[in-house]
């Protein structure tokens, strides 16, 4: 009986092949793309999970609560004695803690030397929290001794060649010889720890001293894991986190900021803390995603039912010929099930196929690990199971249940079955209700982008190449030795130096106040060079820019009165300190609690420097030429203005010149743009997918409206015969055909546009600076919904209503 089943619903399908391939080819294109956005959202929800028991490990960051006119401070790091306190006072829920610090450092192996970005200095105890797979040497005595390190099997092949070498030698940062301990796999992809190295962290001592891994106040660079005695301890230690920064930090610091764990397996999706290794995911895209991923599903699936019901209406005699004969409900109920069951099998059949052909330019863009052998996995392989059997039940429910319970007289008599059209109708509105929401995603995403694109940033940062020294103190007395070498080509119109970039996140801030004032304010700060705001093009509204005709601006130091600084502040936080621009110029600034203290000289507008994610940051200017001792951090980054049309010259030059000064040295140079450009790379992908999948959902959306608007054609046959008898014109007939769908897609709208903008509301939410949603959004996205629908009715309309009239008479 199933062998019988099956054949008459091959001869079925054979019979309709239009209808068929319709059905077939729209949940193919459906199921593929829900499929492939399942592997995505599988990976992106799966880091950190393959560590051994991953549901004990947690970081532990500190957070520093805003004082007036700045923003909260939410690292992901850590203050350097947290991690060892935490195991001395907690044995019973800390089995162990680790630190991790640093990242970018300069190797050498021979005459082989490489920038690195990721390699960390950490506790041995990081082989203890994490459980590396280990290539060679010992985890348990690996990082016990100073000048160690353990290289991934990648860093290793750069490095030697091979992974064969424990007790090589590796030079760090020109200055002290590593020797290499071990060799552990590369880190999978999907997890938020970044790193090909790891040094001793007993090495940072040698260079820093001791007290550099002791200060509580100070150095909050530290990346601290805790692997807890079991998942059951992290409620109790958080609970305890607040008297244990008491006893150990100062009663200012603890009052000022707390610390917060979180399960690592969180990180990727739900931080949104500052100093983070790797850019993290965003558990809204995640979700968004899994709706998207549905939602084209839906589609398909609705233009299977809509086109599924049709057709069954059709077959009312057949019905009724074989009730008439002896054949069962039952039957006849497994006959529409049989025949939705072998669509919907082809059609995931097909499925596979399209992600066998999508998969590589589909792991390309996403950037995840995708192969063919992710399609048998197992939960992958049940998520094809339950598709199957759902889709084939909801496909050829109506079918079955509703046609197996006519009368077998009615069904004879060639009665037409209307009940169906309302719930065609309903499945139309919800099919381009989705698409329409999709398109006003899609529109306001690509709108979004471009007002970031094209926004005043207060700088200028076109033609700016960013050139970055690996010596850890920065530039320091060669500086103006290489600047004056640089600028001696007409192609480099400035050339100045800062402690990080502009778009390169950095969190440095500082406690400051007006001199005389007892109210203290946090701002961020920003050590530069001279021709620093030349360079980048950045407006002055009061004041001066630094300038080495004044020699009050360079830093001065005095025993007795402590080291005098030059500050610029912009707009933001000249209003922070209660001051207009005007009123800000020639004021004093104190750092409370030290020595420090200068005028300022001059107030810009605000600048851009950070994503536009986040609102108007208070930034003071502070001039510490490079070669000068700095009180703060290192200026290791140079910022080259190229004059137009001379890029390819100015690249040139800076490559000879960085040679001739610095032989042997590794060149790190990029342009400006690139890291402006990283900034919004996560929703430059999200955007170029949605508008992907809208075009999928649209273009499916078509399919069946092609097939149900060339059933509603042959259904009307006659009727469309008889008016063109009567004197009706084609375009009478196309406006005939066309005008119940239009008030279809016209509904679909108004349903569309209130969820489009709540949604589209939502995401906005997360720019401090965005467009507004205006109607213009709205009435694109439907006059796109409507020419579509227009023309795929109309075409048939039009064919339709081109017939001779003789042919539509006849027909049967």
């Amino acid at each position: 009986m199933i062998l019988g089943h099956l054949k008459f619903a091959l001869r079925q399908l054979a019979g309709n092949w239009l209808y068929s391939a319709i059905n077939i080819i729209g949940l193919s294109i459906g199921l593929a793309c829900c499929l492939l956005i399942l592997l995505y959202v599988r990976f992106e929800s799966s880091y950190d999970q393959a560590w051994q028991q991953s549901d004990s490990l947690y970081r532990i960051s500190r957070e520093y609560y805003p004082l007036e006119g700045a923003r909260a401070r939410v690292p992901a790091s850590n203050n350097a004695p947290v991690a060892p306190a935490l195991l001395e006072d907690f044995p019973d829920l800390v089995q162990a803690a680790a630190r991790v610090f640093g990242g970018d450092v300069f190797l050498e192996a021979g005459d082989i030397g490489f920038q690195e970005r990721a390699v960390r200095f950490a506790d041995p105890s990081l082989l203890e929290v994490f459980d590396f797979q280990w290539l060679a040497g010992d985890p348990a005595t690996a990082l016990d001794a100073p000048a160690s390190i353990v290289l991934t099997e990648s860093l290793a092949r750069k490095y030697f060649g091979s992974t064969d070498v424990v007790g090589e030698t590796l030079r760090l940062l020109q200055q002290m010889d590593l020797r290499v301990t071990g060799v552990i796999a590369d880190l999978p992809l999907n997890t938020h720890l970044n790193l090909d190295g790891v040094v001793s962290l007993s090495t940072v001592a040698m260079g820093f001293g001791s007290t550099f891994l002791q200060a509580w106040n100070r150095n909050t660079d530290f990346h601290t894991y805790l692997r807890l005695q079991s998942p059951a301890a992290a409620q109790p230690l958080q609970q305890r986190l607040g008297d244990f920064l008491s006893r150990h930090a100062s009663a200012e610091a603890a009052q000022a900021s707390s610390l917060v764990m979180m399960p690592i397996a969180d990180i990727h999706l739900h931080s949104d803390r500052d100093e983070e290794w790797l850019p993290p995911g965003n558990i809204g895209t995640v979700r968004a995603f899994i709706v998207i991923a549905f939602a084209i599903l839906a589609i398909a699936c609705i233009n299977f039912l809509s086109i599924a019901t049709a057709r069954s209406t059709r077959r009312a005699k057949e019905v009724g010929m074989r009730k008439a004969i002896g054949a069962t409900r039952l039957q006849l109920a497994l006959q529409f099930l049989a025949e939705s069951g072998l669509t919907v099998l082809l059609s995931l059949l097909g499925a596979l196929a399209l992600m066998e052909v999508a998969l590589p330019a589909f792991g390309a863009f996403t950037h995840i690990p995708v192969s063919r052998m992710a399609l048998l996995d197992g939960r992958m392989l049940t998520t094809f199971a339950l598709l199957l059997m759902t889709l084939s039940v909801l496909a050829g429910a109506w079918s079955a249940f509703f046609m197996s319970s006519l009368k077998s007289a009615a069904a004879l008599g060639g009665v037409m079955v209307q009940k169906g059209v309302w719930t065609r109708n309903v499945l139309v509105v919800c099919q381009f209700a989705i698409a329409i929401t999709l398109v006003v995603a899609t529109l306001v995403i690509q709108t979004q982008r471009s007002f970031i694109g094209n926004a005043d940033l207060g700088f200028d940062k076109e033609a700016i190449v960013a050139l970055r020294t690996p010596e850890i103190r920065g530039f320091g007395e060669q500086w103006p030795a290489l600047k004056n070498a640089l600028l001696a080509s007409p192609a480099i119109e400035e050339v100045t130096a800062s402690h990080y970039l502009p778009f390169g996140f950095n969190d440095n801030q500082v406690p400051i106040k007006l001199r005389g004032s007892a109210v203290e304010t946090r701002i961020q700060y920003m050590l530069v060079d001279y021709d620093f705001f030349e360079t980048y093009g950045i407006g002055l509204l009061a004041g001066r820019a630094f300038s080495e005709d004044f020699p009050s601006d360079v830093l001065a130091t005095n025993d007795e009165e402590g080291t005098a600084l030059a500050f610029a502040l912009n707009r933001s936080a000249a209003r922070a300190l209660g001051m207009n621009p005007d009123e800000a110029v020639n004021a004093t600034l104190e750092f409370p609690g030290a020595l420090f203290s200068g005028t300022v000289v001059g107030v810009t507008e605000d600048v851009y420097f950070e994503t536009f994610r986040m609102g108007e940051r208070p930034l003071i200017f502070i001039l510490a030429p490079p070669q000068v001792e700095q009180p703060f951090n290192t200026m290791r980054d140079a910022s080259i203005r190229v004059a137009p049309g001379a890029m390819a010259a100015a690249l040139a030059h800076i490559d000879a010149t960085w040679t001739a000064l610095n032989p042997g040295k590794p060149l790190n140079r990029h342009f400006l743009q690139e890291d402006f450009d990283a900034l919004y790379l996560a929703d430059a992908r999200q955007g170029q997918l949605l508008t992907v999948f809208a075009g999928i959902a649209i273009a499916l959306a078509c399919f069946g409206l092609f097939g149900l608007a060339s059933f509603n054609a042959e259904k009307r046959t006659k009727e469309i015969g008889v008016r063109k008898v009567m004197g009706s014109g084609v375009w009478n007939i196309v406006w005939l055909l066309t005008n119940d769908f239009s008030k279809l897609v016209l509904i679909a709208n108004l349903i569309a546009w209130p969820v489009a903008w709540l949604a589209m509301e939502r995401w906005l939410e997360a720019f401090a600076y965005r467009i507004d949603l205006t109607p213009l959004l709205f009435i694109g996205s439907s006059a796109i919904a409507f020419c579509i629908a227009w023309v795929t009715v109309g075409g048939i309309a039009a064919k339709a209503a081109s017939a001779k009239p003789v042919l539509a008479l006849r027909y049967e």
